[in-house]
């Protein structure tokens, strides 16, 4: 370096209060339009990169991108240059658009609309639910199937698969997911309130204390014996094992509980499988019922 030079400079905030001002003054640039900055999601794809760590990527000094999130199996991982690269991990990156172009093409494949949905791949999925929830077999003179909100399911589970390999197609923002499954539930709680309203007083006065008894002996047993069976034997971690429990729950309030309570994303993780075997039994569960 001479003096005179001048320098771009990608960091923390903190670089530019202590080291930046041994180097000289900071400078407002002429502004150009090539200089606009992008931000993008960056699949990894390309085979000569799937398991390498990411320090080998060098993302901030060979390509002078600022990387704001990583993202595995579709939940956000805590940075780390050990971490390994695997294939459909999505980086979000910030800089110039023609680094992003250099970096996506290093790695794989380039979302830049990360603000809009795939609607086409929305309402496919959509379709194919309902047709999927319409099939049923007759066993024992009962019909059993997954109905319209399990075919749904399995669709929305299929096509979660299929981005989780390769997230170039049905972009859901976390924003559209937030007020869809928000909204969905209160109107599921909703209409549950208005069918069961018009009998609760009866209902209480019938059962009395004994069903309210009855819920909470329901409702807290499975969760301490699947706690003490995971703990015990199967030597699962707190984190993940409380995440587990919500999904097999069906609960996503109670997830944001466990997620605010640890301070990380990482119950999700267990969340996940538990949830989606759930679901499923859960629309299996009364037609097999009725059979015994």
């Amino acid at each position: 370096m001479q003096l005179g030079d001048h320098l771009e400079v990608i960091g923390p905030r903190n670089f530019f209060v202590e080291v930046a001002p041994i180097f000289g003054e900071e400078i407002t640039p002429e502004w150009r339009i090539s200089d606009a900055v992008d931000t993008a999601q960056v699949v990894v794809l390309n085979k000569s990169v799937i398991g390498k760590p990411l320090a080998e990527i060098e993302i901030q000094r060979r390509f002078g991108l600022m990387l704001a999130r990583i993202t595995q199996l579709g939940v956000e991982v805590p940075h780390s240059n050990d971490i390994e690269l695997g294939k459909g991990d999505i980086l979000t990156v910030v800089g110039n658009a023609s680094q992003i172009d250099a970096l996506g093409e290093y790695l794989g494949h380039i979302e830049r609309d990360i603000t809009e949905t795939d609607m086409v791949t929305f309402a496919f999925g959509i379709v194919f639910g309902v047709l999927v929830g319409m099939l049923s077999i007759g066993i024992g003179g009962v019909a059993v199937g997954l109905g319209t909100a399990g075919g749904l399911l399995a669709s929305g589970l299929s096509i979660g698969y299929l981005r989780s390999k390769r997230p170039t197609f049905g972009r859901l923002p976390e924003a559209a997911q937030w007020i869809l499954m928000e909204f969905g539930l209160l109107l599921f709680m909703a209409g549950i309130g208005l069918r069961a309203g018009g009998q609760i007083l009866e209902t209480l006065a019938t059962a009395g204390p004994s069903l309210i008894l009855a819920g909470m002996c329901v409702t807290l047993t499975p969760i301490f014996v699947g706690y003490w069976f995971g703990r015990k034997f199967l030597k699962i971690e707190p984190v993940l094992l409380f995440g587990g429990i919500t999904g097999a729950m069906t609960s996503g309030a109670s997830l944001a509980v466990v997620t605010g309570a640890a301070k990380s994303s990482l119950p999700a993780l267990g969340y996940t499988g538990t949830y989606a075997f759930a679901n499923v039994l859960l629309m299996v569960a009364g037609s097999l019922i009725l059979l015994f």
